[in-house]
């Protein structure tokens, strides 16, 4: 992911997953219902931005199966609202079961 960030670029800081698991908790029933009972764990790496919103996010599909079950998380991921990174962008990576 190219994140526009002109002379001063940086990578994204990394954040550990369990600095979502409350935002996680919050949309567990929307991601339940993309899952629609899926056992599969999806991995969702994703990137917050300065302002709390998710700049990008994405995953991997494993199974042909999967693709509509990945398509619904990726889609809830990339409206939620994150804690501030602070002045850069943070990248985090999920599961989501």
């Amino acid at each position: 992911v190219e994140l526009a960030g002109g002379e001063d670029a940086r990578p994204a800081t990394e954040w550990p997953a369990s600095r979502l698991d409350a935002v996680v908790r919050q949309h567990q029933a929307a991601l339940n219902a993309c899952r629609r009972g899926s056992t599969d764990p999806v991995s969702v790496t994703l990137y917050a931005a300065p302002d709390g919103t998710v700049a990008a996010a994405g995953a991997s599909v494993a199974t042909a199966e999967a693709v509509t079950v990945t398509a619904c998380v990726v889609r809830e991921v990339r409206g939620w609202r994150l804690p501030s990174p602070g002045s850069w962008f943070a990248r985090a990576t999920i599961e989501v079961r």
